[in-house]
């Protein structure tokens, strides 16, 4: 769904790191959005030195300087959805939060808690996970943990394909506020992800591909779930959608001559 002609475009805000390789943060996000006919608004939080499997610099910019690009933004534009993925200092959440209330801001918050590289390696610090648990998800419409993040926010507990559902449960009740578990990086047939609200719990499945592991999937999921809520779908019909751009995505990705694997352009 896209809009086109004349049709004035919706509009949604992303807040996210800079990724210089193309494939994952701000980049991502933008390219999401244009591509399902959001025009895309972003406010930098931090610039980072990597690639694929690589990061070896991350460097937060000033809170000040982030509070008057989303005051700006907000002050400026009618924002439908917002979603955040890399903020890596406790002072730039709680200025994103500063913002989102002093402005009044009811726009749909998802909250993509950016804790760990492809490679591992941590990206945040314990105060930050704090933050994260005991006031920012409470924040969000919908948080969008892996199986490594969904293990920190549950106090290292092991995510398994055995206690996957049990899980996103337990994510549910601790929180109180809607979580999409996404088990993409289980040792499972399908790569199955599971939503849930004070609805229950909803299952979105696809065949896993093997060998496939493209950079900035979990952006770009996310990215696709907030430009569906932009569009004005449900939360249950912009994750299901989002399931299919994301799917789609991988299905389509692009092997540099290195090895990295980029995502590509979802079918039409």
């Amino acid at each position: 769904m896209k809009n086109k002609g004349s049709a004035k475009p919706a509009i949604a805000l992303t807040v996210a790191g800079s990724d210089p390789s193309g494939g994952a943060g701000i980049q991502a996000d933008l390219k999401v959005f244009s591509d399902l006919g959001i025009h895309g608004l972003s406010a930098l939080s931090c610039t980072t030195a990597q690639v694929p499997g690589k990061v070896i610099e991350i460097n937060p910019l000033p809170p000040a300087h982030l509070m008057s690009q989303v005051e700006l933004l907000l002050d400026t534009y009618q924002v439908a959805s917002i979603k955040t993925g890399m903020i890596c200092s406790v002072e730039l959440i709680k200025t994103v939060m500063r913002c989102l209330d002093e402005k009044r801001c009811r726009a749909p918050l998802v909250i993509d808690p950016v804790m760990r590289a492809s490679s591992g390696d941590s990206l945040i610090d314990d105060a930050v996970v704090d933050c994260y648990r005991d006031s920012f998800i409470a924040s969000a419409s919908l948080f969008t943990p892996n199986v490594a993040e969904a293990s920190v926010l549950l106090d290292g507990r092991e995510v398994t394909a055995e206690n996957f559902e049990q899980s996103a449960v337990d994510l549910y009740s601790r929180y109180s506020t809607p979580v999409l578990l996404k088990g993409g990086h289980l040792d499972t047939d399908n790569a199955i992800d599971i939503l849930v609200t004070e609805k229950g719990a909803q299952h979105f499945s696809s065949p896993y591909m093997q060998g496939l592991d493209p950079h900035g999937t979990g952006c770009t999921y996310s990215a696709a779930i907030t430009a569906y809520i932009a569009l004005g779908h449900s939360l249950e019909k912009s994750v299901s959608l989002g399931k299919n751009y994301i799917t789609s995505a991988i299905a389509n990705c692009r092997r540099m001559e290195d090895g990295q694997q980029f995502l590509g352009n979802p079918s039409p």
